[in-house]
């Protein structure tokens, strides 16, 4: 069942199970806020913090659970508000698809069509040093995750990923082609098996990178595979076919889509 919320709604937020630690991750349309509470047994006010929508649309939620060392489990679980926008508003944590604009002191600048252009330290790679620092041409497509996003400053965004400092698949992405889509196909194929549904039709590997930034990339063993592989994607995106298998297949064999 769909949850439709409004701006300044407090937002439920599933309840951990025994054993089970939970780690929130807030994503578009959705804000950490404190409010004062009166508590019975003491006079002064104490802090509650609490999570609220900041725009009108459906809450979405996915869970990615993993078992940890110590026993038991820990759940990762992002939030966010499902809004029909065209313009890619950044949050923290979110793989972005960005092209290289230029460069800016020791920074390159990086379009992940956000209002604002990203900020892209030369040290935000693997093993980069003062020594050893990524050379990125104009036009470079990146894979990244986004570090900082506030207001009134630029986003900022890094190819490493936070638990090992290792690149973890971010980084330059060399040959392939960048898809256009919506944002909201780009959530859907973070939280269904969608691309894994178009691939397995279609019957041909594929490299593929996901920004929530309404941007795929997408490589394929020749260019009528990719060529293929973005054909049923727009299609899925427009409307045209559902994105079940049958759906896929069939529109697949109608349209005489082929990979090879």
């Amino acid at each position: 069942m769909t949850t439709l919320v409004l701006p300044g709604d407090a937002l439920p937020l599933p309840a951990p199970a025994p054993s089970t630690t939970l780690h929130l991750h807030l994503g578009p349309g959705t804000a950490q806020s404190t409010r004062r509470t009166q508590a019975d047994e003491v006079e002064d006010d104490a802090s509650k913090t609490f999570y609220v929508a900041r725009k009108m649309g459906a809450l979405q939620t996915s869970n990615k659970r993993r078992k940890v060392r110590e026993g038991g489990s820990e759940v990762q679980t992002r939030i966010w508000v499902n809004v029909e926008a065209k313009r890619y508003v950044p949050a923290v944590g979110e793989n972005v698809v960005g092209v290289v604009t230029g460069r800016q002191g020791e920074a390159f600048k990086v379009d992940i069509g956000t209002a604002q252009v990203a900020q892209l330290s030369q040290y935000a790679f693997e093993g980069a040093t003062k020594q050893m620092k990524p050379r990125l041409e104009t036009g470079t497509v990146v894979f990244a995750r986004v570090t900082s996003a506030t207001r009134d400053m630029d986003p900022e965004i890094e190819c490493v990923d936070p638990k090992d400092a290792k690149a973890g698949g971010y980084g330059q992405l060399k040959g392939g082609y960048v898809m256009d889509c919506s944002l909201q196909l780009c959530r859907r194929i973070m939280t269904t098996p969608l691309l894994a549904t178009v691939i397995g039709a279609l019957n041909a590997p594929y490299e593929t990178a996901i920004g929530m930034n309404g941007r795929l990339w997408i490589n394929g063993a020749s260019p009528l595979a990719t060529i293929a592989l973005k054909r049923v994607l727009e299609a899925v995106d427009r409307g045209i076919i559902e994105g079940d298998k049958e759906s896929v297949e069939a529109w697949i064999k109608r349209e005489g889509v082929a990979v090879r």
